[in-house]
Parts: C-alpha cells; sequence; structure tokens
C-alpha cells in the first residue's frame, strides 16, 4: 500500500519564474499532490521534510525549512500546504529547489527567479522656503450716495369746458336783461295811454300853418 501512495505523490507549487527587485521577500509555497488533490493524510506528512534550496549565481547554498503551521507566512494550519519565506539579497539570477523529503520517498522540483537592483530614486527637490502670507488688506466699499426716486409725472391737464358757475350766471343776466326790456316796455306804454291829448289852438295854428304852405306852392305856381 505504501509502495502505491508513493510511486503516485508530487509536489507541486505556485511559484512562477519572474524577476524580483533586491530587498523584496520572496513567499513561497508547496504541497505534495495526488491524483491533482493535495495530500493532507498526517501519516504521510508527519514524517515528511519540506524544504527550499537557493543557489545564488556564485554557487553559494541557502536553506529554508517550509512549514505548515499557520505561521511564519503560513495562512492555514494542517491543510496540507506548506509555506516559507526568502529574502532576495543577492542579485543575479537564483536557482531555487523545492524538496520534499521522507525516509521513504523524495520530490524536487526547480524554478528560477531573476533579482535585480532596485532603480535608484532621484532625490527629491528640496522644498521651496515656505512664504509669508501677504496681510489681506480690507477696503471698506465706498457707501453708495442715497438713491432719490424720480419726481413723478405732472398729472395730465384735462380740457375743462365753462365753468358751471358762468354758465348759470350768465343766463341769469340774460334773464334780468330780457325781464327789464319787457318791464321798461310796458312802462312807456302806460305813460303814453295816460298823457293829456293836445290843446285846441295848437289844433288851430297846425292847420294855419299847412295852409299857408299849400298857399306858398299855389303862388310858385305859373
Amino acid at each position: 500500500n505504501k509502495a502505491y501512495i508513493v510511486t503516485d505523490l508530487g509536489i507541486v507549487t505556485d511559484l512562477k519564474e519572474r524577476q524580483f527587485k533586491r530587498g523584496e521577500t520572496l513567499t513561497v509555497t508547496a504541497w505534495l499532490n495526488r491524483n491533482g488533490e493535495i495530500v493532507k493524510q498526517p501519516d504521510i506528512l508527519t514524517n515528511t521534510r519540506f524544504t527550499i534550496r537557493m543557489q545564488g549565481p556564485g554557487g553559494a547554498v541557502n536553506e529554508f525549512i517550509m512549514r505548515d503551521g499557520g505561521q511564519l507566512g503560513d495562512k492555514v494550519p494542517n491543510d496540507g500546504i506548506y509555506t516559507a519565506t526568502v529574502p532576495m539579497i543577492e542579485p543575479g539570477q537564483q536557482k531555487l529547489h523545492l524538496v520534499a523529503k521522507s525516509a521513504t520517498f523524495q520530490r524536487e522540483t526547480t524554478r528560477d527567479v531573476d533579482v535585480v537592483e532596485a532603480p535608484v530614486a532621484a532625490p527629491a527637490a528640496p522644498a521651496p522656503p515656505p512664504t509669508a502670507a501677504k496681510p489681506v488688506v480690507k477696503h471698506a466699499a465706498p457707501a453708495e450716495p442715497p438713491v432719490t426716486p424720480p419726481p413723478p409725472p405732472p398729472a395730465p391737464v384735462e380740457e375743462q369746458g365753462p365753468s358751471m358757475v358762468w354758465v348759470l350766471g350768465g343766463f341769469v343776466l340774460f334773464n334780468l336783461l330780457v325781464g327789464g326790456g319787457v318791464v321798461l316796455f310796458i312802462w312807456w306804454r302806460r305813460r303814453r295811454a295816460a298823457a293829456p291829448p293836445p290843446a285846441a289852438d295848437d289844433a288851430d295854428d297846425a292847420e294855419e300853418e299847412v295852409e299857408v304852405k299849400a298857399g306858398s306852392k299855389s303862388a310858385r305856381k305859373p
């Protein structure tokens, strides 16, 4: 039974070949796989040791132990996934050998990563000295002259006809004149009617005068 388990085991990691900056910390996870599933059986994992051997460009080798206790970068304890954090210190190409080893089997896989120097950031320009804030002088707004409302337009002059007083006065005056004339005429008629007839002598004298005038006319005829 154990021989069957050993022959079907393989080591898997989520680390892909990529580039890192010097000074970064790389988190690496690995687990045993059987038929596409993560191996979690304690009788296998208890006696299996997971390690990372990192070989630098000069040949030096550093070893890091991977753990499944929920600490030092591991997220979930006893889930069959082992984790280790690897600092990227030496620039150049690094070879990471991931090894799962027990008394009865050993599985390995290798990944290459490049460690590059981090770009040197240009020094930040010094901040300009703070400028003193200019005092804000508030000028009082000039007082606006009082607004005098325009005079109302003159009322339209209505054309008035003759005053009623004048009409009445003229009517009364006209009646007075007419009445006075009538009274004078009546008075004159009465006075004439009351005057005495002319005397007889006066009548004779008048006849004589008529006759004299008639005789003078006859004498003048041829």
